[in-house]
């Protein structure tokens, strides 16, 4: 059953000692919260419960939850260093959870441990704005939700004896939602606190609001890098499965011994009909204003299963992007769209990059103008942006064995409000390098930085830049700082070193993503290894990493996801906004070509590994 928003109160709760708690059972099983050691046992999803203890007494501790606490140890225990006159080291929060709102601002909840041995618990609400000018706000009243805390409390300073949980009571308005609680006398040490953010408005009890919950690390290193310090990571996956075709109004699908499927459904044919939507590819997601948005390549009015069919239908049916937009964030049911964006009255879904379509060569035609990736954020004063990354491109393979290209550059293309005209950024473009292209985006909403994962277009190493989150710094190629393999260096391009490297039979495609998945603790990203020499050829990778810059490792997964061996497929395409069952569960989209051309809906299963099997960010 499809749903406009997320779920309300669906929980994600990071357990006591970080112990696998995300299963695929009913409940879930947080280790030692209470005197004892008695377990918290989570209800099922979207049951709104946590039955603390043997009591079986029952809370509406629904929401997500974030935790903060000290060190990792090897065996995935909590350490926290202790002196013995001041007691544990100050904690640091180890997971974040938010909640992003329509103007693109997220509120955060924060749970800090004080006092000479931080048995003082304090919760709040943080709102940080999308604009990196604008002043972040703590403590803030936010009243769609409430916030509580809870922390473990021990008799030793390292941990150690006899220990019980406190919990502070739900926030109120009233109190601009904070709350307090303290370790009793005879367990005065603070440790493992953790906040949650809860649907609730008070003008409204019998209501619940839904939230849109984000999820990142707490800890920042000293490049004011988030990373995990969880030692959990994805472990394996089920086998990839196609579940719909998402694009296009002709059943067409290839299986993974190339034979034709037409019985996968349709999820958007009506729209697609009326758009004119017939053959596409792509479909980068990311979130602005209150949508997600889906930017797909080139577009043909008619049933195309190649470019060149898509070309010969000339400017108008032959449209170099489109985007469509939903506010569907449950994926479980398919990928359904709200509509796509147009120009007028016309229904037509509307080329958004605008590309003059040169056909003819030349040293700087444009044959098409493909955004890979994109983002929005809201200024301080209001104004809503949406940010497009594109490659333009000068011709495609003259042997049309793929979708492979030959470059101009890369850049970037934004509008501002409701505005029907996207705006090109000249040359320089941003980020300022030919071999700079797209790519994804990540958006850090706590620090507000914009990440830019960067490929040679069509295909190379994998390099990182970043800019603040403000107008003026995005559109300005000086203000991007390049990740060297040591250092952040601003404006040179020439220093970014490769996160995943470029072999003569290895070379990750543009067409990527990425998203950090909280059940496993991780950066996951979906990427195709282009080369046709491979064995398989164009198979499609996952691979995980501690912190955006690495190190990344490649999930041992091929066997379960799909390969190129009988049909061309490109663009895995995923979003942390539609992982589902706390991020066990990822679906994703997913091109095909020759002889069919559209996207279509895949999903796996993840499953969660502890240890020293997971790449350690230090």
């Amino acid at each position: 059953m499809r749903s406009n928003h997320a779920r309300a109160g669906t929980a994600l709760l990071m357990c006591w000692g970080l112990t696998a708690c995300a299963s695929d059972s009913p409940s879930k099983q947080l280790s030692s919260p209470d005197k004892g050691g008695d377990a918290a046992v989570v209800g099922p999803r979207d049951s709104g419960q946590v039955l603390h203890g043997d009591s079986g007494q029952a809370s509406d501790d629904a929401g997500a939850i974030a935790r903060s606490d000290g060190g990792i140890g090897d065996a995935g225990e909590v350490e926290v260093e202790a002196d013995a006159s001041t007691g544990p080291a100050a904690p640091v929060q180890l997971n974040r959870v938010g909640v992003v709102l329509d103007d693109d601002s997220t509120i955060w909840c924060q749970a800090k441990a004080s006092g000479s041995k931080h048995g003082e618990l304090d919760v709040y609400f943080r709102r940080a704005p999308s604009d990196a000018q604008a002043a972040i706000e703590e403590p803030y009243r936010f009243t769609q939700g409430r916030t509580r805390g809870r922390m473990k409390c021990t008799a030793q300073a390292d941990g150690s004896g006899e220990h019980t949980t406190i919990t502070t009571e739900p926030s109120l308005d009233a109190g601009d939602d904070r709350g307090h609680a303290q370790c009793p006398d005879d367990m005065p040490f603070g440790r493992d606190s953790e906040c949650s953010i809860e649907p609730h408005d008070e003008a409204a009890p019998e209501a619940s609001p839904s939230l849109r919950y984000v999820y990142m690390p707490g800890p920042t290193d000293e490049h004011d890098v988030p990373f995990s310090a969880a030692g959990r990571c994805i472990g394996s996956i089920s086998e990839s499965q196609p579940l719909g075709q998402v694009t296009g109004f002709v059943p067409e699908y290839l299986n993974e011994n190339g034979g034709f499927i037409a019985s996968l459904p349709l999820e958007n044919k009506a729209l697609m009909e009326t758009a004119q939507v017939g053959g596409t590819d792509e479909g980068a997601i990311f979130y602005a204003q209150g949508k997600l948005w889906f930017v797909f390549g080139d577009t043909s009015a008619l049933d195309a299963n190649d470019p060149l069919t898509v070309a010969l239908q000339g400017p108008g049916l032959w449209r170099s992007n489109v985007l469509a937009y939903s506010q569907d964030f449950d994926a479980r049911d398919g990928f359904q769209f709200d509509g796509f964006e147009t120009v007028g009255t016309s229904e037509m879904a509307a080329e958004r990059v605008l590309s003059p379509h040169d056909t003819m060569p030349g040293e700087r035609a444009e044959t098409t103008a493909i955004p890979l990736a994109g983002f929005g954020f809201t200024s301080e004063a209001g104004e809503r942006y949406r940010f497009l990354w594109f490659v333009s491109v000068n011709t495609w393979d003259p042997n049309l064995v793929g979708p492979a290209f030959n470059a101009n550059y890369s850049s970037l293309a934004y509008v501002e409000g409701d505005d029907p005209m996207w705006t090109r950024l000249p040359s320089p473009p941003s980020p300022p390098h030919a071999d700079f292209g797209p790519g994804t985006v990540w958006f850090d909403r706590y620090e507000r930085q914009l990440y830019f994962f960067g490929v040679t277009p069509d295909r190379g190493a994998l390099k990182l830049a970043r800019v603040e989150s403000t107008f003026d710094k995005i559109v300005d190629p000086e203000a991007y700082e390049y990740w060297n393999g040591e250092s952040w260096v601003l404006g040179d391009a020439s220093v970014a070193a490769a996160l995943i490297e470029e072999t003569p039979t290895y070379a990750p495609r543009s067409e990527l993503s990425i998203a950090w998945n909280p059940a496993a603790q991780v950066w996951m990203m979906m990427v195709v290894n282009w080369y046709s020499a491979a064995t398989p050829p164009n198979q499609v990778e996952l691979w995980q990493a501690p912190a955006v810059i690495g190190p990344w490792q490649k999930v041992d997964a091929d066997a379960q996801l799909p390969n190129g061996q009988h049909v061309l497929q490109y663009g895995p395409m995923i979003s942390e906004h539609l992982l589902a069952d706390d991020g066990l569960e990822v679906p994703y989209l997913l091109s095909q070509l020759f002889p069919v051309y559209n996207v279509h809906h895949h999903s796996y299963r993840i499953t969660v590994a502890d240890g020293s099997a997971c790449p350690s960010a230090h």
